[in-house]
């Protein structure tokens, strides 16, 4: 094996590098009709408005949104009159006085017609169907809820992986360094033989394990670009600042869910419309109707005119129906309207318990993070000394080969879980703010206009 001094490793680094930029050139040209963002470094805040501008889910929400509130207005309609103009011609063959006649008549009239009451159907509609716009707003808020909680995912992934990776560049470097160290002291006639193959095993782990995190984080990448439809370049290693809410009552962590939760309230909006629907005590079909029509003459005539004739200018009827439906299929209409909320309102009811669940189990996962949090970084700190004093000691001789790299690997793992307890806090915070309704409107305010 060819030792590498440090400067030689990071030229072999920078030339990689360089490679890699050459060979992404013409993905990154091929991308061009898409929305390119900054390749120097990308933030969160930039990332999750890259992703709702082109997330399908939203957009099928906002789409779903608009058809709810047309669908209000048709319901609307119903409770308006409906008004029209009518025109006729035609011949007869009549008889005036015994004398035959063929005549030509010609009419013209407005009229308006008005279904004043209908069994309180329209009402029910109405209000079923506003319900259910407020459920489509709901949903609309749940999708940009799941778009955010998705682009932070990956964002976080990324980002954590970027960490590890620039942690294991650092070890693998160091591998390098100690078996060039250990190589020249051989030739000194400082160290044994079998240290050099002790520090080449050591040198091969490390660039295993940043091979392999090399390839999580490609794919992590992958995954990241397909949500924001355009490649990005490194990502900002500043952990964005999240509310510390795991701290707050579990009680009022969910009143707070229960009422601005998205999912839940579009479930529990989505109930109430089907109990709408159910209508009053009595089925619609059972009740009277009642129509008004109200007509006025624009113009006639008659050739030749009629000798006795009577001729209505304007008037209006009052027409009361009732009718009364045979073969129960108005109780069976409202036995299925009855059910169909029932099963509504154990929907409702499940989505409650899920995110009751979620919430008890994300609050006590960021209570653990954040006491964790400053543990591991006196760990951290204890192991770098560690490390310090033991390659002193080594150089001393007081320590063997074997401990030093034992300690090396060690600080490295401990390294490797503050920097995965730091996004997880920051992922479990924003966890806990998507639960109650909050992480939508931070991250996501635009895409709900």
């Amino acid at each position: 094996m060819i030792a590498r001094t440090p400067w030689q490793v990071a030229l072999a680094v920078a030339v990689a590098l360089v490679s890699l930029a050459t060979l992404a050139a013409p993905e990154q040209r091929s991308e061009a009709g898409a929305a390119a963002l900054p390749a120097a470094e990308l933030d969160i805040t930039r990332a999750v408005a890259q992703v709702l501008a082109r997330d399908p889910q939203v957009r099928a929400a906002r789409a779903t949104l608009a058809g709810a509130r047309a669908q209000s207005g048709v319901a609307r309609s119903r409770l308006w009159p409906s008004a029209g103009l009518s025109a006729s011609e035609g011949r007869s063959s009549d008889e005036d006085l015994g004398v035959p006649v063929d005549r030509r008549t010609t009419t013209s009239q407005a009229y308006l017609r008005w279904n004043l009451f209908n069994g309180f159907s329209d009402r029910a509609e109405l209000d079923a169907s506003t319900q259910e716009a407020e459920a489509a707003q709901a949903d609309l808020r749940a999708a940009v809820d799941e778009a955010v909680d998705r682009s932070v995912r990956a964002y976080f992934d990324v980002l954590r992986l970027q960490m590890l990776a620039r942690l294991s560049a650092q070890r693998r470097a160091d591998a390098d360094e100690l078996l060039s160290t250990v190589r020249r002291q051989i030739a000194a006639g400082k160290a044994a033989d079998n240290d050099a193959e002790l520090s080449s095993a050591s040198v091969i782990e490390a660039r295993i394990a940043e091979q392999v995190i090399g390839a999580e984080l490609g794919a992590a990448r992958i995954r990241l670009q397909t949500l924001l439809g355009a490649p990005f370049g490194r990502l900002s290693e500043a952990l964005p600042t999240v509310a510390d809410a795991e701290d707050l009552p579990f009680d009022e962590l969910l009143q707070h869910a229960r009422q601005h939760n998205a999912q839940w309230r579009a479930a529990q909006l989505r109930a109430q419309a089907m109990h709408l629907r159910i209508g009053p005590t009595v089925a619609p079909e059972y009740l009277p109707r009642l129509d008004l029509d109200v007509r006025k003459r624009l113009g006639g005539a008659s050739t030749p005119p009629a000798l006795t004739s009577s001729i209505s200018k304007r008037g209006w009827t009052m027409t009361l129906t009732y009718e009364v439906p045979l073969g129960g299929g108005a109780d069976a209409r409202r036995d299925a309207a009855t059910h169909r909320a029932e099963a509504a309102q154990a929907e409702s009811q499940r989505i409650g318990d899920a995110v009751r669940d979620q919430l008890g189990e994300v609050q006590h996962n960021a209570r653990q993070a954040g006491l964790a949090s400053p543990q591991l970084e006196r760990q951290v700190e204890h192991m770098n000394a560690a490390v310090r004093a033991s390659s002193l000691l080594w150089d001393a001789g007081r320590r063997s080969l074997q401990q030093l790299i034992e300690l090396r690997d060690a600080r490295f793992a401990a390294q490797q879980r503050q920097s995965e307890n730091q996004l997880r806090l920051v992922t479990e915070r924003t966890r806990l703010r998507l639960l109650t309704g909050q992480l939508g409107e931070e991250f996501g305010a635009a895409a709900l206009r």
